[in-house]
């Protein structure tokens, strides 16, 4: 997904000494959503806050990552399958055509006392077309087609063991152009490995 250089030298701290800030520079590849001033887990440690510079390099991106990586995945399938661009939580006041994604919960699955390392993300959707209601109901169908097929695969290269089709909500706005916003929204439940986000 990206790679992370080390830009400070490795510092050693006694214990009577602050903790000691190391910079690094990340860069992440397109379709990853970055931000000023964010945390990075890896595999090895957490990385606290601290960049606070975003650059853009022809198609790579260095700054802090933003998300989990099951949101990047939904992002880029939202996109790929609607052909609208898809935004965290809200549209852009500037829009009122697209995608909108967050995760409402993640309960980790149990067995018992042991814990199985996988989640159930609750993933809330929303589709927003103007003056073409059918068009909503066919990108949601069109969605779920794809997400369905999803059993011990990926989305998007995360790996998922599979996705749950939940509950839905319709509705329409009456804007100030005479235009009609109509409103889908629509929650799935994706079953995935927690490490791999």
């Amino acid at each position: 997904m990206g790679k992370r250089e080390l830009v400070s030298g490795r510092k050693v701290r006694t214990l009577d000494q602050q903790q000691v800030v190391e910079t690094c520079l990340f860069t992440v590849y397109p379709g990853v959503l970055v931000d000023i001033d964010w945390k990075i887990t890896t595999k090895i440690w957490f990385i606290p806050s601290g960049i606070s510079t975003v650059k853009r390099t022809g198609s790579l991106s260095r700054g802090r990552l933003t998300g989990g990586m099951i949101e990047l995945a939904i992002k880029g399938a939202l996109e790929r399958i609607t052909g609208m661009n898809a935004y965290p939580l809200l549209l852009p006041d500037t829009v009122q055509e697209g995608a909108t994604f967050q995760r409402i919960s993640d309960p980790e699955m149990v067995s018992g006392m042991l814990r199985t390392g996988i989640v159930s993300a609750r993933i809330q959707v929303n589709l927003y077309r103007l003056d073409d209601y059918t068009s909503l109901l066919q990108l949601d169908k069109k969605i779920w087609t794809e997400l369905k097929s999803v059993v011990h695969g990926q989305l998007e290269g995360i790996p998922v063991q599979y996705v749950e089709r939940g509950g839905i909500h319709q509705d329409k706005n009456q804007l100030t152009n005479r235009r009609i916003q109509y409103r889908l929204t629509r929650d799935f439940i994706i079953h995935y490995v927690e490490d791999s986000s």
